[in-house]
């Protein structure tokens, strides 16, 4: 009788643990969007589709093994090639990811990514609400999600929190969302504080996708992320939108007194700045270094060395906070003593990021 009792008890502890597993399995999950929709799910998301495979790295900081739960995404050419290649190696499924087209709405093949049976479609900048392909995926059960809002919009914006608190409560890791947003808002405000006490903000030109057939498109109005770091964003006036183009003669007449390009892995085939994941220093520093014999960037790159590089990319991701802090130390070389872009990005790398960022994101010419 004993042994019968026994095995009825383990038997009843058995049907309470699927019992528990289902409930859990089924349970509702509610969040508010960035759009400050009410969203719910049933349950923690398996299946995920981004409408940006950049959010990839919005994921990485949250999610402790998010290339498992990504069966696809928009416009996979938006990650450069070395940071896939990266991937590969220890998550060789990054290559099963189905590519569902054009991350800015127009093109996304929606009827592709409900074949994917989605959790959730988690979306970021190149969508709304009011996309055709949003309201077709929500028709058909798939609850779509949006990390950023019309407010974030703008390149650079550098408002990665609720990015990150969104995507903490989607897949049940508010606390892990906490701690890096703690780390992010100490860093930032330390930015703040040196900012606030300078005595000046220097000249500075943003040349977004460096190349050496145009002058220059860059940041205007929308773009913050320059006063933030400490400078005076020469294109403000000229420039109301989040980019637009002026002329060399512009650039010869205001002289500004730091020059950061940016780039991409792929970037150095159309005569731009070779950088990014994937991209060795010394490579990143030869692309620069071509960049800045051109007429009217040689004088700026020879005076003090104040001629920098970035890769575009980070002004878009959590590693913002690198940006900003490398963009600080180069307006204001002072900075450095209490600010070291290159520490806050292993840390990040180290502490935070499920996939780590490699290569070269930050480059100067050689002293």
């Amino acid at each position: 009788m004993g042994d019968r009792r026994m095995r009825a008890v383990v038997l009843a502890l058995f049907a309470l643990l699927l019992i528990s597993a289902k409930a859990a399995a089924s349970e509702v999950l509610e969040l508010v969007d960035a759009y400050h929709r009410e969203v719910r799910l049933e349950g923690k998301p398996l299946r995920v589709i981004l409408g940006d495979s950049l959010d990839l790295l919005y994921l990485s900081i949250v999610h402790e093994d998010p290339v498992t739960s990504i069966v696809g995404w928009g416009g996979r050419r938006r990650l450069d090639s070395g940071f896939v290649d990266a991937i590969r190696r220890d998550h060789p499924g990054i290559d099963t990811i189905s590519d569902l087209g054009d991350p800015n709405g127009g093109g996304f093949q929606v009827e592709k990514a409900l074949a994917l049976d989605p959790d959730v479609a988690i979306f970021s900048g190149g969508f709304s609400p009011d996309d055709i392909a949003v309201r077709q995926l929500e028709a058909a059960g798939v609850p779509v999600v949006f990390i950023t809002g019309p407010e974030e919009a703008s390149p650079g914006s550098g408002d990665i929190q609720p990015a990150i608190s969104i995507l903490g409560a989607l897949f049940e890791r508010r606390a892990a969302a906490g701690v890096f947003l703690a780390f992010y808002d100490e860093r930032l405000r330390r930015i703040e504080t040196l900012v606030s006490a300078a005595s000046h903000r220097p000249k500075v030109l943003v040349e977004a996708h460096a190349n050496s057939a145009d002058c220059c498109w860059t940041p205007g109005g929308n773009a913050d992320y320059i006063e933030r770091a400490g400078g005076d964003n020469v294109a403000r006036s000229l420039v109301p939108g989040a980019t637009g183009q002026v002329s060399l003669d512009f650039l010869l007449q205001i002289n500004p007194d730091v020059i950061v390009a940016t780039g991409s892995g792929t970037s150095a085939n159309a005569g731009g700045l070779a950088i990014g994941p994937g991209v060795d220093l010394h490579t990143s520093q030869a692309s620069l270094s071509a960049l800045s014999t051109r007429r009217g960037f040689d004088s700026i790159a020879n005076n003090g060395r104040r001629y920098h590089g970035i890769w575009h990319q980070l002004l878009a991701t959590p590693y913002h906070l690198v940006a900003l802090e490398a963009m600080a130390v180069w307006f204001h070389p002072d900075f450095r003593s209490a600010i070291d872009p290159e520490r806050t990005l292993a840390e990040i790398n180290d502490r935070f990021a499920a996939l780590p960022l490699p290569g070269t994101v930050l480059v100067s010419l050689p002293q």
